[in-house]
Parts: C-alpha cells; structure tokens; sequence
C-alpha cells in the first residue's frame, strides 16, 4: 500500500487517493496471518498450539459466515472463534480491528461520519499492543477519504 501512495504522490501531486474496502481487508488479512504465524511459533502450549494452527481461516472469514453447527471436533467456528480471542490478546486486537475497519464502509453512514470513523480507527491501531498495525494505520493516515 505505502509502495503505490508513493508512485501516486510522485506522479500527480494533485492526485487523490481513495482507498476502497477490497484493498484494506487484503492488506489487513495479512497482517492478522503474520500476527497468527508469529504467536503460532512463540506459543509452548500443545493444545493452545492446535487451537491457532486451525484459525487462518476463523479469522479472515466475515464474522456473519461463521458456521454455528458443530463440525467433527464438536465445535461450531463460532466457539472456536471465541475460545481463540480468550486465548491471545494480539490475535483478538487484530480481529477486532479487522470487523471495526469492515463497518466503517458496511454501514451506510455519510461520509463524513466515515472518515471521522477512519481517524479513530487509525488512532486505535495505533495504540494496540501489536505493532504490526502501525504500518497499516499509517498507509491509512495519508489520506482518510473513504469510497
């Protein structure tokens, strides 16, 4: 994202970026998957281990999608979903931060409202104990003008 802010800045300085919801979702389902590596590898805990191994797709999957039936382990996506966030701090801030970028465009609010939504959110990722995010956020500060 920072790569194409800069080619656009260098070749119109009159140029507006708008970032569209695709893009951002893209860029943060892959840093909730490093996150997900990274806490994976530093986790000694065999059955907290097995939990996160099994939850790319819990994670990047929309909320409103989980499956609530209980799959072969006996438990739905939903509880694993939730036995996950209990689990690991970093991994439940970057689901939450995640669902809070996805509601700003889903809502049907003004745009105004959004972008003051997007300045909030940009603080919160911020502020979050995962660092990951301050590169998210900061592509995000350039311009805060939501399509």
């Amino acid at each position: 994202m920072a790569a194409l802010l800069g080619f656009g800045t260098e070749t119109s300085t009159d140029a507006e970026v708008v970032f569209d919801l695709f893009h951002i979702i893209k860029q943060l389902s892959k840093t909730i998957d490093d996150i997900r590596s990274s806490v994976y590898r530093q986790e000694k805990g065999k059955s907290q281990r097995k939990l996160i191994k099994g939850s790319r797709w819990l994670l990047l999957k929309n909320r409103e999608k989980l499956r609530t039936d209980p799959e072969s382990a006996g438990r739905s996506e939903k509880q694993r979903l939730e036995e996950l966030m209990e689990l690991n701090t970093p991994l439940s801030q970057a689901y939450i931060l995640k669902e809070q970028i996805k509601q700003i465009w889903e809502r049907g609010i003004g745009v105004r409202e959004a972008n003051q939504r997007l300045k909030i959110w940009i603080v919160d990722a911020r502020g979050w104990e995962s660092m990951r995010w301050t590169g998210s956020a900061s592509s995000l500060t350039h311009t805060r003008r939501v399509s």
